[in-house]
């Protein structure tokens, strides 16, 4: 019931957890992403020269440009350091009609694949694992502590239950103590009465059981208290009246 119920393990479990999704995060540096890339311009401009050769042909009055691209591609981040690209670009091109451009719209396209790799700076796979191994080393100090606070609760659960049994055991002695001083003064009583004892005795038992009834309630506050204390450390809820 303690590491079930108890709060704070509940909220010290989550730190594992944490640290693994630290050391997923550091992996996935290295993971194949895919990029893409779309782009539409479209400029438009007055045009200054007019004419209407027969060479040439009439000229529009107004000269517009519009650019549409499209890229994808792959990315992937090696042990080495270095960086493998694959990329897909596509372009079209559309322009104004003219003598100098009559192919329109042009259309463009070209796969690439390089490879990045720095030969001094970043270099190696122990400087490209250095993010993942300090995830790794954060989640195994998650994970011991985790351990450790699982062990300190346990021990603390422990020692509050066999404080409770002793709180338990105490009040059964102090009760019997209490019938047996009660016995006593009942038998003192008796013989004071008939004249076999001193007024004195009968004092001394009223004291006894007087003492006997304090320390039966401090112990019964002490039990109450390690009761409280073993509940509030397994979370146990309070039954209802």
């Amino acid at each position: 019931l303690a590491l079930e119920n108890n709060t704070d393990l509940k909220i010290q479990r989550l730190g594992p957890l944490a640290a693994s999704n630290q050391v997923r995060g550091a992996r996935a540096l290295f993971d194949a992403a895919l990029v893409g890339n779309v782009l539409r311009d479209r400029t438009s401009l007055p045009n200054s020269v007019i004419t209407s050769l027969p060479l040439f042909g009439p000229t529009s009055p107004v000269l517009f440009r519009q650019d549409f691209v499209a890229d994808v591609g792959l990315r992937k981040m090696l042990l080495s350091g270095g960086q493998l690209s694959l990329a897909w670009q596509n372009s079209r091109l559309t322009t104004s009609p003219s003598i100098a451009n009559e192919l329109v719209p042009q259309y463009m396209t070209s796969l690439t694949l390089s490879l990045n790799q720095p030969l001094l700076r970043d270099f190696g796979w122990r400087y490209s694992l250095v993010l993942v191994q300090v995830a790794q080393n954060l989640e195994e100090e998650a994970y011991h502590q985790y351990r450790a606070a699982i062990a300190t609760i346990i021990t603390t659960v422990e020692r509050a239950y066999w404080n409770f049994a002793l709180a338990i055991e105490q009040v059964q002695v102090q009760e019997d103590g209490l019938v047996l001083a009660t016995e006593l003064l009942r038998q003192n009583e008796s013989k004071v009465k008939v004249g076999t004892l001193p007024q004195t005795s009968l004092l001394e038992a009223q004291s006894e059981v007087a003492r006997r009834e304090a320390s039966l309630i401090r112990v019964r506050n002490q039990r109450n208290i390690a009761h409280d204390n073993l509940r509030a450390l397994i979370n146990y809820p309070k039954p209802e009246a």
